[in-house]
């Protein structure tokens, strides 16, 4: 169930890229994000849910950049045409993956990642 690659994503206010596997360029939003009235957030994928049961965790592999909140884990859902819902959860990875759980079962079994805000930059 867990994995030894890191995984990441990008999130905007329109919605969440796929996951990037391994290493990346940090140039890489410039030239597949367009820039826009929005914030750009890289996030550390930690889990996944569906249908209220973990398939899959990943390792913590990066530290967050100076100034954000360290202990922030994310619930984050499918969203609408203005993007995805991304919900506060508790500051460890465990309690996080079960508030995950619990959250996917309420909705019918959707699908949750666990992330963790790991920068955040104006993208404009």
């Amino acid at each position: 169930m867990a994995s030894g690659v890191a995984a990441r994503l990008y999130e905007t206010n329109s919605g969440l890229s796929p996951t990037i596997l391994g290493e990346f360029d940090p140039e890489q939003p410039r030239e597949s994000i367009p820039m826009g009235y929005t914030n750009l957030h890289l996030l550390e994928k930690r889990a996944v849910i569906s249908e209220g049961q973990l398939v899959r965790l990943w390792p913590s592999r990066y530290e967050p950049s100076a100034g954000t909140d360290l202990s922030a884990y994310y619930a984050v859902t499918e969203g609408n045409t203005s993007g995805n819902l991304r919900v506060g959860v508790d500051n460890s990875i465990g309690h996080a993956v079960h508030q995950a759980q619990i959250l996917s079962d309420r909705m019918n079994g959707a699908p949750v990642i666990v992330v963790r805000l790991l920068s955040s930059t104006f993208w404009h």
